[in-house]
């Protein structure tokens, strides 16, 4: 359950920027 918090931060940050960088 730690390793889905630790990579949900990243993994949002990540979604993020993807996002923006797809089509933002």
């Amino acid at each position: 359950m730690a390793q889905t918090k630790v990579l949900s931060k990243p993994a949002l940050l990540l979604n993020l920027q993807g996002s923006g960088k797809r089509g933002g």
